[in-house]
């Protein structure tokens, strides 16, 4: 993984002039796309600067161009670092991502980086894929019949077509007369080496000189841009849609005599404020900078300003349905573990889909590299891990998503390894002293964290032979004001309360500084009484998925409440058959309103209501409810936690993140709402737009808040295979909305970890990341004084972000 970018800037003649484009604006601005991308890859930063002559169409005159490509790697594949730019004859490559597999057929005459896939057995990490990317690329270049730009785009579309993994990458053909200065930075080098132009040998002519730019068609690494014309009336760039399927017609020009900058991150500026400190006036980006829309191939004319695209179509033999009909055949052993309530269709799916998964993981974590030698400075993929270091880091929510993954994790990670599942919970300043004066863990209240430890306990006896190493990220709030300003910094151009919730979350998390916990025994304790902050699907109606051992359900069928919507229990002694809330609110309510009078419709309820102004009765009986509860509850024994464990980071430099499986497989309670309000034909239609707007709403944003440690985030659930075969899936197949939740949704992904053996998991009710690690609860009260005024869409800006460190 790396971070990269390029700045294209004209020479000013008049340095004095007041313009954004002069030499000392340029200069800042070099040294905050430096800093901003070094923390993306720590291992080594290089820029590479080129002066080349062009034609400005616009005024007719001659036109001194400054280039720069920047880019800063975290070594990640092959034995030895690979510098970028990586520069070979009239081609300059920075390429931020990972190649798993590639199917590229080879040419008759040459035969130029065979297919490969690192799930083989015989697979050996020796090079870079930087390196097997550009043969491809130089490959199909080679093959093409002329040199026209369409011909071009197309034959880099193709070469990236077969490409399985994340990536962004960036390409600058310069002919093979030029190369620019290079200049490189290793980690014993401390000070930002100065731009330098080849002013000593004269500016270049590039009569073909152009910029080949973009992303993978899911769009899982963020790549930035932004465009600035000095003379606005000439723009004519036009809004573009996201996964074109056909070459655009647009004509869209840029004007070279303005700045032009691709970035993986946004560089900002620290600004000074005179007098008083006004909220929010403390950083402020350069540029506007706007995400790059994925799966297309963009080509900059560095002659014309011409900006065309052409789309990245994946290859036909990427994540094909009808090869895993031929390779999978009905197994006993799934039969035999679920009921006669699942067809056997949806068991062929979900076998089907363990499959993939499973060499998505593989993919991911067979050959992840060691982390930095403490001792040394540096890291070898033939080196031994140190401290009993882990390779590889699951984020760890507890919910199916998660606990899949590293169960998967587990059969391909060497025995010897650690692997590191990091749980991250919020909490305030003013709950943690409240909480701790009660002796209570202020954080343990968290859902997330209730689902996790219990899901830890679960992998601790399914995989005994396994060091996991569990991870309590605590967070007080305060600690999140203090780091507001860098967040808010990586999310842009988002700007959301909800993209700071979640992108907050993501980078603590991946942070990895947080308490180790251990499970001191199976009699229950720390956590008894608390699990009512987790939601378990009904009872009464598994179907063999979430049934775990460890899980006691009442067997006789339970009465429901009647109101439509409502899967509470209901009371056989109230009058309308329905539970509290319903009974209040729906019936006792509204028919007191029509009669104009406060008449007692259920002496039931009314007897509770009423007996909730005695503080005495009041916990008398909520003690009574928890025991009439216990009939109907779904219990389960949580794990004792050690009250105060070692502080630990986490090096791992591979994480798995679950993101894309709720996309997919209708994981999110809105999914619900919509089959209600449509059905079927609805739900389809909303997954279809949810995963074609995965790119823009989180993919970028996440990439850069957990790309801020120097780690890589992976995305099994967003292999091209999985990726593929969920498409080629009706809805019926991934989800049942017949059954309550935490059962029917995702039930495809559900099966799988049953099969797999995780059941802890398999019957909770998604939740959020947001929401399930408590920092909505916490932004939401600070910023709008209750969750119920919070508006997930309001922008969020940084508080005193003139006295807090740029984090950048």
């Amino acid at each position: 993984m790396c971070g990269i970018g390029v700045t294209l800037f004209p020479q000013i003649s008049n340095p004095n002039a007041n313009d954004d484009s002069n030499p000392q604006q340029n200069a800042l601005f070099s040294k905050a796309i430096q800093k901003c991308l070094q923390r993306r890859g720590p291992d080594h930063q290089s820029i590479q600067s080129n002066i080349l002559s062009t034609h400005n169409n616009h005024q007719e005159q001659q036109l001194t161009l400054e280039l720069t490509l920047y880019a800063s790697v975290l070594h990640m594949r092959g034995y030895k670092l690979l510098p970028q730019p990586y520069c070979t004859p009239g081609y300059s490559f920075c390429w931020n991502g990972e190649c798993y597999a590639h199917d590229h057929p080879t040419s008759a005459s040459i035969l130029v980086s065979p297919p490969f896939d690192v799930a083989e057995d015989k697979y050996e990490e020796v090079t870079s894929d930087t390196v097997k990317v550009m043969e491809l690329i130089q490959h199909e270049l080679l093959s093409m019949e002329d040199d026209e730009q369409q011909q071009q785009e197309q034959a880099l579309a193709n070469a990236l077509s077969h490409v399985q993994g994340e990536y962004s990458f960036i390409l600058y053909y310069h002919g093979p007369q030029q190369q620019g200065s290079y200049h490189n930075q290793g980690l014993d080098q401390q000070s930002s080496l100065p731009l330098q132009s080849l002013e000593e040998n004269g500016a270049a002519e590039h009569g073909n000189a152009c910029i080949y730019f973009g992303r993978d068609p899911l769009g899982r690494r963020s790549l930035l841009m932004s465009y600035t014309e000095t003379n606005p009336p000439q723009r004519v760039i036009k809004q573009e849609h996201s996964h074109g399927t056909d070459r655009s017609d647009d004509n869209i020009t840029i004007a070279l005599d303005s700045s032009f900058v691709i970035s993986s991150v946004a560089p900002y500026q620290q600004t000074k404020s005179e007098g008083k400190i006004n909220a929010g006036t403390g950083f402020k980006p350069f540029l506007n900078m706007e995400e790059i829309p994925a799966g297309r191939v963009y080509r900059l004319d560095l002659c014309t300003g011409q900006l065309s695209f052409v789309p990245i179509i994946p290859s036909t033999a990427i994540g094909h349905p009808s090869s895993m009909n031929l390779l999978l055949l009905p197994n006993s052993s799934w039969n035999t573990l679920f009921n006669k309530d699942i067809s056997p269709h949806l068991l062929q799916a979900a076998q089907r889909l363990h499959h993939y998964l499973n060499q998505a993981v593989r993919r991911r974590v067979i050959h992840a590299p060691f982390p930095l030698s403490i001792n040394t400075g540096g890291r070898s993929s033939t080196s031994i891990p140190t401290n009993n270091q882990a390779t590889v880091a699951v984020l760890f929510s507890g919910g199916v998503d998660s606990v899949v993954l590293a169960a998967l994790s587990h059969e391909h990670v060497p025995i010897n390894q650690t692997i590191d599942l990091i749980n991250v919970a919020f909490a305030s300043s003013t709950s943690s002293q409240q909480q701790q004066q009660q002796q209570e863990d202020p954080y343990s209240s968290s859902p997330d964290r209730q689902a996790a430890l219990l899901s830890y306990e679960e992998m601790i006896h399914k995989f005994p032979n396994r060091k996991w190493r569990f991870i309590a990220v605590n967070v007080d709030y305060a600690e999140v004001l203090k780091e507001e300003a860098g967040i808010c910094q990586l999310l842009h151009p988002l700007s959301s309360t909800m993209d700071f919730n979640i992108g907050t979350a993501f980078w603590f998390a991946t942070r990895g500084y947080g308490e180790v916990v251990s499970i001191l025994g199976d009699d229950g304790g720390g956590m008894n009484g608390r699990q009512e902050q987790l939601r378990f699907a009904a009872v009464g109606t598994e179907s063999g998925v979430g049934a775990g051992a460890r899980i006691r359900v009442q067997e006789e069928k339970i009465l429901r409440c009647g109101t439509t919507g409502c899967q509470r229990k209901a009371r056989e002694e109230c009058t309308f058959h329905a539970c509290n809330v319903c009974c209040s609110s729906t019936f006792h309510r509204r028919i007191n309103q029509f009669l104009g009078g406060r008449a007692s419709l259920c002496p039931f309820h009314d007897h509770h209501r009423s007996s909730k102004k005695n503080k005495n009765v009041r916990k008398k009986d909520k003690k009574d409810h928890r025991v009439n509860a216990k009939v109907d509850e779904d219990h389960r024994t949580f794990p004792e936690r050690k009250k105060k464990g070692m502080m630990y980071t986490s090096r791992a430099r591979v994480v798995l993140v679950g993101i894309g499986a709720d996309e997919q497989m209708a994981g999110y309670g809105r999914h619900r709402v919509t089959y209600e309000r449509g059905g079927y034909e609805a739900l389809r239609q909303e997954l279809k737009m949810e995963k074609s707007r995965l790119w823009t709403r989180n993919l970028g944003r996440d990439d850069r808040c957990i790309s801020h440690h120097g780690k890589e985030a992976r995305f099994p659930f967003l292999d091209e295979n999985v990726v593929g075969y969920l498409n080629s899936l009706d809805v019926t197949d991934l989800c049942d909305m017949s059954k309550p939740q935490g059962l029917g949704d995702k039930m495809i992904l559900r099966l799988v970890a049953k099969h797999i053996g995780v059941t802890q998991c398999s019957g909770l009710v998604k939740r959020a990341i947001q929401f399930g690690s408590r920092i909505a609860k916490c932004s939401d009260v600070d910023r709008f004084g209750s969750s119920r005024k919070a508006s997930g869409t309001a922008k969020h800006t940084p508080k005193e972000s003139t006295n807090i460190k740029n984090k950048q």
